[in-house]
């Protein structure tokens, strides 16, 4: 009877096995998405890998960052690092400054902005208004 208890507590873990073993294989099953993927709405759909190097290769150039010290400036436009008087695929580096850079092309000046679509606005003057008086207490 030992025996008999014993292989049928065998055969009810060995089910209780397969349960909670079933749904973690279906969850592999489905395969995982990558998480260093972009999110769908960076995609555009029916573009690929080599339609999107071709339109990045003919766009206008990035201005990625602006480095600034006291002997020099520096800014980084689509991952190169250019300086004043340096030439790139548009034309000819003319000046660098705190948020963009001027480039001499063969229709003119073009300047490159390191935040576009945001402009600089500054806040309407206030009246200033004749400070408050307050009454200092004496304290003994």
């Amino acid at each position: 009877m030992a025996q008999h208890l014993s292989a049928d507590h065998a055969r009810r873990k060995s089910w209780l096995l397969v349960l909670l073993a079933a749904p973690a294989a279906f969850t592999l099953a489905q395969g995982v998405a990558d998480p260093t993927r972009p999110p769908d709405s960076m995609t555009v759909p029916g573009i690929t890998a080599s339609d999107a190097a071709m339109t990045a290769a003919t766009a206008l150039p990035v201005l990625q960052s602006i480095l600034i010290a006291d002997t020099y400036a520096e800014a980084i436009i689509n991952g190169k690092a250019v300086r004043p008087g340096d030439q790139i695929a548009m034309g000819k580096i003319v000046k660098i400054s705190e948020s963009e850079v001027t480039v001499r092309t063969n229709a003119g000046l073009q300047t490159l902005k390191l935040f576009p679509g945001i402009e600089k606005r500054y806040a309407a003057a206030q009246d200033t208004a004749a400070p408050v008086k307050r009454n200092k207490a004496k304290t003994k």
